[in-house]
């Protein structure tokens, strides 16, 4: 992962926009507390607000939080329980020594993300080009080498979780330890999800079980494959269709249509159009994380190639009975839900 900062400009203001992206890493300050305390403020009303709109999303990030370093680092952040601590943060702030604290802890993690080695990526015309690379050598010095600072230990446990939300409605998610990216069975992984949706969750879980939408997804990024349910009026009933849903995938009688509508599904987040900037952005995120043109014709190829006997070999090898669960429940029903949930929390 990356500390990302970037602007827009006209050609003759380069210099400027370079200057500031320059001060704003290197010349933050931290020692503003009542400010960060606002801010904070803000960001916690802000997260706690947005649960109802992404509830699906906290569901998943629960369920699989488990499944790796990265998807546990990512739930104690953006996740449910980074909700709950960056709330508990706010109130301790409240004190004038704990926001002195934090603003010379903040320092030094700033101190050690500054002297990480820096890139710099420039878009615009040819006629700004030699402009550009001129500003880049003279405002953004290279520095330093990666330092394992951000290491982050394995992770791989069972989830059994519950969240006590203020709604009416439950948000539910189902997750399976799968591969990351680079894995053969990613592609077939990618296509399964689309084909999950299509064929089982979206009838069973919005056209009979009530709910606003539900699907599967694969995040190729913590190796998991989810299930999920959005603005759902039940719970159980959802969970059981999850189980349901993996059965159904070894049942006979489906729609040879129904993988080519999953593979064009999946492709065509691939092959979205794109503005000239845009690609080149995507082409450079692309290659900073190891996959270049080569890699990612590669992997169109192998989506492109994914075959029903794939999707029930990958189904069989991955959706198994060993699975992680978590739900957003409404607060009001606390008591009756508590004696089913290993873990249950309240923002």
């Amino acid at each position: 992962h990356h500390l990302v900062l970037s602007a827009h400009c006209l050609n003759r203001a380069v210099m400027r926009q370079n200057q500031l992206i320059l001060d704003t890493l290197d010349g933050v300050r931290f020692d503003e507390t009542d400010r960060i305390l606002d801010l904070l403020k803000q960001k916690a009303t802000g997260r706690e607000s947005g649960v109802a709109g992404s509830g699906h999303g906290y569901a998943m990030s629960a369920a699989s939080r488990k499944m790796s370093s990265l998807a546990e680092a990512s739930y104690h952040s953006g996740g449910m329980a980074g909700i709950r601590t960056l709330k508990a943060l706010v109130k301790r702030l409240e004190d004038d020594k704990e926001r002195a604290a934090l603003g010379a802890q903040l320092a030094e993690l700033h101190q050690l993300v500054a002297a990480q080695p820096r890139q710099w990526l420039h878009i615009g015309d040819s006629e700004g080009l030699e402009m550009m690379r001129g500003a880049a050598t003279t405002t953004w010095p290279e520095n330093g080498e990666a330092s394992p600072m951000l290491a982050l230990p394995p992770v791989r446990e069972h989830v059994n979780e519950l969240w006590l939300i203020n709604a009416t409605v439950n948000y539910c998610a189902r997750a399976w330890a799968a591969v990351p990216s680079g894995h053969a069975d990613s592609p077939a992984l990618a296509i399964l999800a689309q084909y999950l949706r299509d064929g089982f969750l979206h009838s069973a879980i919005r056209e009979r079980g009530g709910a606003y939408g539900g699907g599967a997804s694969y995040d190729s990024e913590i190796g998991a494959f989810r299930m999920f349910s959005y603005r759902d009026p039940r719970l159980d009933e959802t969970l059981s269709d999850f189980s349901r849903c993996v059965e159904w995938m070894h049942s006979d009688g489906h729609d040879p249509e129904l993988l080519e509508q999953a593979i064009l599904g999946v492709i065509s987040s691939v092959d979205k159009p794109q503005s000239p900037a845009g690609g080149a952005r995507a082409d450079h995120y692309a290659r900073l994380y190891g996959r270049d043109p080569a890699l990612r014709r590669q992997r169109r190829a192998s989506l492109l190639s994914v075959t029903k006997a794939d999707l029930e070999r990958v189904a069989s090898t991955y959706l198994g009975e060993t699975f992680s669960q978590a739900v957003l429940a409404p607060a009001g029903k606390e008591d009756a839900l508590r004696a089913q949930w290993s873990d249950v929390y309240k923002l």
